[in-house]
């Protein structure tokens, strides 16, 4: 599974997004089913950096929410941080707000689900 997930991001960083996205929808349910959490958060990390939507508000929630579990890697913590730091410019201070409050209500787990299947 992690192997997949490896596999999307070598997609990913070649320019083919699509099998990118393919690999990583392989990968998410097996991960699920095994509670494999650092695996699905890898998953919803890399899904994330390759999908056009969904709106920049609704990543930067989950990004939020992915960063503020205390299971994160420092390598996760560094491409979440990263990619906040890509999105804030593109939002109001009340988008970010808003953001900040659906990640304090929703578990990572509920945004891959409603993110990746």
């Amino acid at each position: 599974t992690e192997s997949l997930v490896h596999m999307g991001q070598a997609h990913a960083a070649l320019g083919d997004l699509e099998e990118a996205k393919c690999l990583f929808k392989q990968a998410y349910p097996v991960a699920r089913e095994a509670k494999w959490f650092l695996v699905i958060i890898s998953t919803l990390i890399s899904f994330i950096e390759v999908i056009n939507g969904p709106s920049p508000e609704t990543k930067l929630a989950v990004i939020l929410s992915v960063l503020a579990h205390p299971g994160i890697t420092p390598n996760m913590r560094e491409r979440c941080e990263r990619i906040r730091r890509e999105l804030r410019p593109a939002l109001t201070s009340e988008q970010i707000e808003a953001a900040q409050q659906r990640a304090e209500a929703t578990q990572v787990e509920t945004w891959a689900d409603e993110i990746i299947l």
